[in-house]
């Protein structure tokens, strides 16, 4: 199809990737059939907006960004399309995620101007108030990140003593419940209008070729197809 312009090395999650930029002119079958796949992509990304946005059970992983949690992975695979393959879906589900935790994140860090505080100066105390976690469950997730070897473990024993100098706890929680529920409102959900799905192993394959120039191809999964048939 094409072959592989540059490569570069990038970190998401705690995870090296690799970005593959490809350069070529696919026939017109390959053609059609990448834009059909994006197409369909584009609109299962902007179908799970929807429907993340929608799941009150997801805003603590959501406000996190831990896309692959348990909740997240049993929603996606509750709410996937039987056209698609489990990969594809998955990766719809990634993408619709990542856009969302990116206007939760925007979300959170405007009412830190507002209402400074713990509760919106932490992604999971934030998702914990939105979730209505109590003050006990608050400190204790706290206690456990802030034991020896723990990661961080001096910023969460900075939010552990700022959780029990907040006066009024429950009304502060209700007044950040609140001023989100208006900005969350007043503030448009991602619109994606071309959605490129990313080259992971379970969707696509860089392999060498045979009698022609090009020194390498990409094989595709078929969306639809069950038994992960590539062409």
């Amino acid at each position: 199809m094409g072959k592989a312009k540059r490569k570069k090395t990038s970190c998401f999650e705690n995870k090296m990737l690799k970005s593959v930029i490809l350069t070529g002119e696919p026939n017109k079958w390959k053609s059609d059939s990448l834009s059909a796949i994006q197409g369909g992509y584009t609109s299962e990304v902007s179908r799970f907006i929807g429907l993340i946005h929608g799941a009150k059970e997801l805003v603590l992983p959501l406000s996190k960004g831990a896309r692959v949690s348990p909740e997240c992975r049993a929603f996606e695979k509750e709410n996937r399309s039987d056209a698609l393959t489990s990969a594809y879906s998955q990766s719809a589900f990634d993408m619709a995620f990542d856009h969302l935790h990116n206007r939760i994140t925007e979300i959170r860090h405007e009412l830190y101007g507002i209402l400074p505080c713990p509760m919106t100066s932490s992604a999971a105390l934030f998702g914990m108030t939105l979730a209505r976690a109590t003050r006990e469950d608050m400190a204790g997730w706290l206690s456990s990140m802030s034991e020896p070897g723990k990661r961080n473990r001096g910023f969460y024993e900075s939010l552990l003593e700022g959780l029990g100098g907040v006066e009024d706890f429950d009304f502060a929680c209700e007044e950040i419940r609140a001023l989100y529920g208006f900005l969350d409102e007043e503030k448009k959900l991602p619109r994606v209008k071309r959605a490129r799905a990313r080259l992971v192993s379970t969707l696509f394959n860089l392999g060498e070729t045979e009698g022609i120039k090009a020194p390498c191809l990409i094989e595709i999964t078929k969306p639809a197809s069950k038994g992960n048939q590539r062409w």
